[in-house]
């Protein structure tokens, strides 16, 4: 369970406090950060009087492109602060499927690559699918469904409404999104995981293998009739929760075939490293005759730090 005591805690304001002064070290003089950390004791004091009192609002979003010019959604310095404080307690309290590899602690894409190439060799039969638009797709409504099973604090799911129902400008045009959950926000990972963690129990629990990494499902098994099953299940989940798989990703066949997962092509392979050249990641395989080769993805696919 979470409580907004949990967020206001002294270790937890301090450690979103550092990861945004951290964040945002580059930000111009004009930016809302310098002024926050000026007078960060006397804000801390008043944001946990507002948030025990629950009072606190969010402001107004500002949609920026990022480096990659994707639309991205920048909260202000105290939003962006209250967002990671709480992301940090939900990352602990909420409960969390093994097989989903984003969340911090969970082994990231390697870790993900790890599990693929663990099991490839006696599963000969793959679903690999995406979630088309993912992050823009999420309901609200069944989303806090799920979180109010976890969640009794009518001031903490009053946050996570405001984090949901935010107001975006551009341009001097405003809306309100009815869909979807924000791009860059440090609470939307832990969101993202938790809106499929349903159907993860559901393939586990059906004794497919499964690995998901945000939006990107893998479930793989030995034989061609057991996957048909994962695949109604799968199509039947991604309904239930309003969402539809991406057409042009998804793949449903033999492994030696080839499939795209992260950006990469496994194929029986049993050793595997992730790195970065020339601005492109790499996923470098060893197959079982012990040739290795380098498998390129698109640039800027995955934000990992080089493998030393």
């Amino acid at each position: 369970m979470i409580n907004i005591e949990d967020i206001v805690a002294e270790p937890v304001l301090e450690q979103a406090y550092a990861w945004l002064c951290h964040r945002r070290r580059h930000y111009p003089s004009s930016a809302d950060i310098w002024d926050f950390r000026r007078h960060w004791p006397a804000e801390k004091a008043r944001l946990r009087h507002e948030l025990r009192r629950g009072q606190y609002r969010c402001s107004l979003l500002t949609r920026v492109p990022n480096h990659r010019l994707e639309a991205h959604d920048l909260w202000a310095a105290r939003d962006a602060l209250v967002l990671k404080a709480l992301a940090v307690v939900a990352s602990t309290r909420l409960p969390a499927s093994p097989h989903c590899y984003h969340l911090q602690g969970h082994g990231g894409g390697k870790g993900a690559v790890r599990a693929v190439l663990e099991h490839l060799p006696t599963h000969r039969f793959a679903l690999k699918t995406d979630v088309k638009s993912y992050y823009a797709s999420i309901d609200h409504h069944r989303l806090l469904d799920r979180l109010a099973a976890w969640i009794r604090d009518r001031r903490v799911m009053n946050l996570i409404g405001q984090y949901l129902k935010r107001i975006v400008e551009q341009g001097g045009h405003y809306w309100e999104p009815q869909r979807g959950i924000a791009l860059g926000c440090p609470l939307s990972p832990i969101m993202g995981a938790v809106f499929l963690a349903e159907l993860d129990a559901r393939l586990a629990g059906r004794g497919f293998r499964v690995v998901r990494f945000m939006d990107d499902i893998l479930v793989l098994d030995p034989t061609r009739w057991k996957l048909r099953k994962a695949v109604t299940l799968v199509n039947q989940g991604l309904t239930g929760l309003g969402l539809m798989k991406h057409p042009a990703k998804t793949f449903i066949g033999k492994t030696d075939k080839g499939f795209d997962f992260l950006g990469a092509c496994p194929r029986f392979a049993i050793v595997a490293r992730l790195c970065w050249i020339g601005g492109y990641q790499y996923l470098t395989v060893r197959s079982n005759s012990s040739q290795s080769s380098r498998l390129k993805s698109r640039p800027g696919s995955c934000p990992y730090a080089p493998v030393a």
